[in-house]
């Protein structure tokens, strides 16, 4: 057993289903609910490359597991799939885990394997890839440092033009309120009080920028999540991280706004039109 698949209900696929090249499934918990919302879908039938699989098992909900979305996912025998699609493009082939000091000696016999499978002569390249996990680990790590020293100078670079934005926004909005925030300061407010209102305003700015920036984030990971069928969660902590992020630029893009707005002088701001 190389891979074992937790089931809820009904069975997973057995060697006969594969000999016999039966045409039934195993279905994931969201394609189960999508096929079939409401109903119960052991023993029912659904269309797949024009023929008619049988659900003899419901597959666990698991989530993600090595990016792959689980729960979207229909398990066929091979068999029936070759005898509806003809042979497949490609094919995964799982082999049980060894000790790590195995690794290498475990890849090359699974690689002379191969080569003698596909009668690929001496010198000619592989045809297929073996991937083994510290090589998978090697992959995740390099492409997330390349993503992260990509990802800092444009988020960088987006921050400080939003801040330019809402500075900009927020002297235009002192500008036309002159007259309103002379009145404040003559009946008694302080210039403490003005300058917190400013920060206020513009920290509200760079919140609700915030929201918009991780709303289309998150719609647009859920499309790519759907389009690639690869679970592409959202962490609650750098939602949280992100939203922080752009509340601290917006009081700091307000920061001289509001000391502008706190130095008008009172009588000179009254008299604004």
């Amino acid at each position: 057993e190389i891979r074992t698949i937790p089931v809820t209900r009904g069975r997973f696929l057995v060697d006969s289903d594969d000999q016999s090249a039966a045409l039934v499934a195993v279905l994931g918990a969201d394609v189960a609910d999508e096929l079939f919302p409401g109903r119960d879908s052991l023993r029912q039938v659904f269309r797949l490359g024009g023929r008619g699989f049988r659900v003899v098992g419901l597959q666990a909900r698991e989530g993600a597991a090595g990016g792959a979305a689980l729960d979207r996912t229909v398990w066929v025998p091979l068999t029936a799939f070759e005898r509806v699609f003809g042979a497949a493009d490609s094919l995964q082939v799982f082999a049980r885990g060894v000790p790590p000091d195995e690794y290498e000696l475990a890849e090359g016999r699974a690689r002379t394997t191969m080569r003698a499978r596909r009668q690929l002569s001496p010198g000619i390249e592989d045809t297929f890839d073996i991937i083994s996990p510290e090589a998978a680990r090697s992959f995740v790590a390099a492409l997330s440092e390349r993503v992260s020293a990509a990802a800092f100078p444009i988020s960088f670079m987006a921050l400080l033009a939003a801040i330019v934005v809402v500075t900009n926004t927020m002297l235009v909005s002192v500008t036309e309120r002159t007259r309103d925030i002379g009145v404040r300061r003559a009946v008694g407010a302080s210039r403490r009080d003005v300058v917190l209102e400013v920060l206020a305003e513009s920290a509200f700015i760079g919140l609700a920028g915030g929201v918009a920036g991780t709303i289309i984030a998150v719609g647009v990971l859920a499309l790519v999540a759907r389009a690639s069928e690869l679970a592409l969660p959202v962490m609650p902590a750098t939602v949280a991280w992100s939203l922080g992020a752009a509340c601290a630029a917006g009081v700091l893009a307000g920061w001289y706004p509001a000391r502008r707005a706190a130095k008008l002088d009172i009588i000179i701001a009254v008299r604004q039109e």
